[in-house]
């Protein structure tokens, strides 16, 4: 009878990693995104509101909107890039979705718990929104893998 003999590895928790900065942003899924996204939605909505009155351009344009449309589609792309690095391809996918509906939920939020009511037009906007870059993420992976297959 043989025995073999393994080094343990130490495997820190996750309280531990956390505390020493350690969460992996890129890559699969991670319940750190997931935190992140309504949070950060929820501060462009907020502040976007806030400085509605201060930013509306001649013609009735307001610049605070497509800033708020600007930063949110940049995190969105962000997350799509994210899920590309790793992981299982569906994991990734469905976690890049819930990541943006909870990105768009809260800039909704934000702005509407400023605004005291939700806005119909804001609504619309964020939706519509949300789907285009549901969409564009969920082909983003198809796409790259398509070009990695021209390549070789």
């Amino acid at each position: 009878m043989e025995t073999h003999v393994t080094a343990a590895r130490h495997l820190p928790s996750a309280g531990a990693r956390l505390i020493a900065l350690e969460v992996p942003i890129p890559g699969h899924w991670n319940w750190w995104r997931s935190l992140a996204a309504p949070c950060a939605g929820w501060v462009i909505g907020h502040v976007s509101y806030v400085l509605r009155p201060h930013l509306e351009l001649k013609g009735g344009a307001h610049l605070d909107a497509l800033l708020a449309l600007l930063c949110l589609c940049a995190l969105a792309l962000t997350l799509a890039l994210a899920q590309c690095v790793g992981g299982k391809r569906i994991l990734s996918l469905l976690g890049y979705q819930a990541e943006v509906l909870a990105l768009w939920v809260g800039y909704v939020g934000g702005w509407s718990l400023a605004h005291g009511a939700v806005w119909d037009d804001l609504l619309g906007v964020a939706v519509l929104s949300w789907l285009g870059c549901a969409a564009v993420g969920g082909l983003l992976p198809w796409l790259r893998r398509q070009r990695g297959r021209e390549l070789n």
